[in-house]
């Protein structure tokens, strides 16, 4: 597909920082995942295949878009090597974090509850993007 500008079809392509981040929530996702999942959701072809491809490639770039519900995002990633796109997919990502701050918010617990410490998707959409 090869690289995008920001903006082409709504995707944001994220920072350097924001893609080190982005992998630091793929990872904490993967590591629950794999303790509620069969040993066959970890082998090849499985939906998490190209995600631990990414989450070990040292190139990569990212794009996220907003959809129509604020707490889910589509995500298009590309893993790079020797300066080509190797392989990519997309998916939907849905953003627990933001939501449950919007439960607390709702419900007047603003500040004391750790879901506010914790960085989510809707962080690096808005702060982490170039």
């Amino acid at each position: 597909m090869g690289k995008w500008k920001d903006g082409e079809d709504g995707y944001i392509e994220l920072t350097e920082e924001g893609i080190t981040q982005f992998k630091t929530i793929l990872r904490a996702i993967h590591k629950y995942h794999q303790s509620l999942t069969l040993r066959s959701e970890n082998t090849k072809g499985s939906p998490w295949d190209f995600k631990r491809g990414l989450l070990k490639a040292k190139d990569c770039r990212i794009y996220v878009k907003a959809t129509e519900d604020k707490h889910v995002f589509k995500i298009y990633a590309e893993i790079i090597e020797l300066g080509q796109v190797r392989n990519h997919e997309s998916w939907y990502h849905i953003d627990g974090i933001a939501e449950a701050r919007e439960v607390f918010e709702r419900d007047g617990n603003m500040t004391n509850h750790p879901v506010f410490n914790i960085r989510c998707l809707s962080d690096l959409y808005k702060d982490n993007t170039k």
